[in-house]
Order: structure tokens, then sequence, then C-alpha cells
């Protein structure tokens, strides 16, 4: 789709090196690689709610196994909300004190 100005093939090592590794390194952020964006593809179709076989057709996978256990990961934000939806079904009546909404006061 993209080539150089010779009519060339773009070179995935090329555009690393030179755009790539600079961004990072100028964001003081840590190196990636191309293949990063994958992972960050499939955890965030998981997150918007896509199914595992969108996931899986999206990224080309013959094995549903390898979306799920290799390429889809845990976002720490989603487990907490997790966990909180749990305590509220298993503890409805328990105040959450950390909730700046709550409008119960605490002697």
């Amino acid at each position: 789709m993209f080539c150089t100005s010779k009519g060339t093939p773009l070179s995935p090592k090329n555009l690393y090196n030179r755009v790539l590794a600079p961004a990072c390194d100028a964001l003081r952020l840590p190196r990636v690689s191309w293949h990063s964006f994958r992972h960050v593809n499939a955890t965030l179709l998981g997150e918007v709610g896509e199914s595992l076989k969108t996931a899986q057709a999206i990224l080309g996978h013959s094995d549903l196994e390898t979306t799920l256990n290799t390429y889809m990961h845990a976002v720490p934000d989603s487990q907490r909300r997790a966990l909180e939806k749990v305590a509220r079904v298993l503890c409805p009546l328990v105040p959450n004190f950390g909730d700046p909404d709550l409008e119960v006061a605490v002697n």
C-alpha cells in the first residue's frame, strides 16, 4: 500500500529505526515493536465488547486459543471495575468509603 520514493516496499525495520523508536524516545516511553500493536488491538477489541470470534477474524488467527491466551490481556481498570461489581452483589448494604459521591456521614 505504501512505498518509498523509489517505488520499493517500505521496510518494517527501517520504519522502526527511523520512525517508531525515535517517537517512543521523544515521548520518553518504552520502545515497542510493531507486533505490540497486534496485542493492543486484540486487548482493545475485548475491552469494547467485541466477541472473541470477531477478534480472531480480525487478527487472522486460525485458533481461538491463540487470540485469547496470547494476544488478549487483562486491563487493570477493567479488573477493578469487575471486582467492584462483584462486591456490590455480595455486600449491597456496605458503603463504599472510597466513593466521593457517597453521602453517608462517618463519625
